[in-house]
């Protein structure tokens, strides 16, 4: 009866098949339906979802969402979800409870409503616009209804401005030649030019980490080699990287000590703090922070130092809207202060507004080198990702002559 029951649930979430694997082989996207079926498995009357795709690849987050808007309907399943990311969930969602910064529900009714009535206050209270929502808003075309879709924006006739990409001389800071490393990466070439802003996007498992892993030199190529300008003993001055789970790189039991660790002096450790919303918990240890805070602090503690390199993986995961904009416009300025930056995301608006370089991995292969346009023009969904809302809208209104 329970094996009926398991394999039900199994069934539900397509993973019947795999029912015999061990779990660190399933991909994330397979890892979250996992935990799915273990709650479908006991037929609960609702589910509660805490960020469920914020670890996902855009394909997989879509893939899971349509998963459980078909569940919803079917099981006539109540979904509570709690999300920072509105966009994957405005189809779905017919009611939305707005929380402030003060913890109090600000806003209780349906979504369209709610956008329409807070539209100037979202940000400050950290809640962030749905991308349809927000383009509508800076092409002054947000008149009521408000818009939630592509085709509602496109009937609008937004102008649109992408950002405007500076072509510099590419010189050569950090190359990978032949590299491949155990079973991830094969046979890879790979250069980051000085004074670059590249985003390396691509599947989950795809090998984006291990190749920044290996251009900052935290580990070493099974075959072939990295070259950059710096000497073995003096690369770490050079190169800052922020882990993507932020305990990896916390040394010290205060958040003052984590960010004046590197040797920076007081009045710089205090701005950082301050900059970063953490200057009212300087004596707390780094674990007690919440997930979001850790996410902060870990990138303050290479952005308060002068590295020529700054490596982020998913710098912006586990922050709310206003967090995310202020966290990437330090590091924005980090860049035209002249730092190279590498940034592994998800997030597609990310790389079309901020990236002069993007890298797309696939299957441990270097698929796509090249600017970001380039990019969107691919098959982007080979590489598991979504093409920013401003480019979808574009394709949307295209009629070919």
């Amino acid at each position: 009866m329970m094996e009926e029951k398991f394999d039900a649930a199994l069934q539900d979430v397509g993973l019947r098949e795999k029912k015999k694997e061990m779990i660190t082989a399933l991909s994330g996207g397979e890892k979250q339906k996992l935990a799915l079926a273990c709650i479908l498995a006991m037929k609960p009357p609702m589910i509660i979802l805490d960020e469920p795709t914020a670890n996902l690849d855009p394909v997989a987050t879509e893939a899971f969402v349509s998963l459980l808007e078909t569940l919803k309907e079917e099981r006539h399943l109540s979904l509570f979800i709690i999300e920072h990311d509105l966009d994957p969930w405005v189809s779905m969602t017919d009611r939305v409870l707005m929380l402030g910064r003060d913890g109090r529900i600000f806003y209780d009714g349906p979504l369209r409503e709610g956008l329409q009535e807070h539209a100037g206050n979202l940000k400050h209270q950290g809640v962030a616009m749905p991308m349809v929502s927000e383009l509508a808003l800076q092409a002054g075309v947000a008149e009521p209804p408000f818009p939630l879709t592509i085709d509602e924006l496109r009937r609008r006739n937004p102008v649109l401005e992408g950002k405007q990409r500076v072509r510099k001389d590419e010189i050569p800071l950090l190359r990978a030649e032949n590299v491949s490393w155990k079973s991830v990466l094969k046979d890879v070439n790979v250069t980051i030019s000085n004074g670059s802003f590249t985003a390396v996007v691509g599947p989950n498992g795809s090998g984006k980490t291990t190749l920044c892993r290996l251009l900052a030199g935290i580990i070493s190529p099974s075959a072939g080699k990295v070259e950059h300008p710096f000497g073995k003993k003096e690369q770490f001055r050079h190169v800052g990287y922020v882990f993507q789970n932020p305990e990896h790189q916390f040394l010290t039991d205060s958040v003052w000590e984590e960010v004046s660790y590197s040797g920076a002096n007081r009045k710089q450790v205090q701005q950082m703090l301050e900059w970063c919303g953490l200057s009212k918990h300087v004596h707390m240890h780094p674990f007690r922070l919440s997930q979001g805070q850790k996410r902060r602090l870990s990138v303050a503690t290479m952005l308060v130092n002068d590295q020529d390199v700054l490596f982020l993986d998913e710098p912006t995961f586990g922050q709310d809207a206003a967090s995310t904009e202020h966290l990437m416009n330090l590091i924005e300025e980090k860049h035209r202060s002249g730092t190279t930056i590498v940034m592994i995301t998800h997030d597609m608006e990310l790389v079309d507004t901020y990236a002069t370089r993007a890298i797309a991995m696939k299957e441990g292969e270097v698929a796509f080198t090249g600017v970001p346009e380039e990019l969107w023009e691919e098959d982007v969904e080979a590489f598991h990702l979504k093409r920013p809302l401003r480019a979808q809208i574009e394709e949307a209104a295209y009629v070919p002559q």
